[in-house]
């Protein structure tokens, strides 16, 4: 979903949800035609390593024990891929409309996110979101911001906040310190 603003055009936030079965299959095509190898490019090959071999496994294990230890099934779920407000259209109720419109499409189907900072933790959380898990991604390679520092003794890596929503059971907080 893309909020806009009517009389200027201005994209003012996107949620992107991706429905229960569904992934991120594109064909190599697309990927060029949205810049995905200037990405790559511009981040290296450390960045992807951390990507697919820390990131997206460990956010999928933190998903697995959350949703089993509330007898849900991780294919089941509406999954928030990005969501973003431009800075412009913060506090005017736009994220809240993104939210609102995902959380009516899941239905009684669960949610699952990860929020990036505690910022953005914050505001899952006043939508109904529990923090499951706080995995530290990149320790030792990057920054809390993700970012490669100078110093190895900044190299604490960054939060990774996983979260569910489930409605009609049990709500109750799972959270696992690593």
């Amino acid at each position: 979903m893309v909020a806009v603003e009517p009389e200027t055009e201005q994209v003012l936030g996107v949620a992107m949800w991706m429905p229960p079965g569904k992934g991120m299959d594109f064909p190599v095509t697309t990927l060029i035609k949205c810049g995905a190898v200037q990405a790559v490019l511009a981040w290296g090959p450390g960045a992807l390593k951390r990507i697919f071999a820390d990131f997206v496994p460990r956010s999928e294990e933190a998903k697995a024990r959350a949703f089993t230890a509330r007898g849900k099934d991780t294919k089941d779920c509406w999954y928030l891929l990005q969501f973003a407000v431009d800075p412009s259209a913060q506090g005017r109720g736009v994220g809240s409309l993104l939210m609102a419109d995902g959380i009516a499409r899941a239905g009684r189907r669960p949610l699952h996110l990860e929020a990036s900072s505690p910022k953005s933790r914050d505001i899952y959380l006043h939508f109904g979101c529990v923090l499951d898990e706080e995995v530290i991604i990149g320790q030792g390679a990057v920054d809390a911001k993700g970012v490669v520092p100078k110093s190895y003794a900044d190299a604490t890596g960054y939060p990774l906040y996983v979260m569910t929503k489930v409605r009609g059971g049990p709500s109750q907080n799972t959270f696992h310190q690593p």
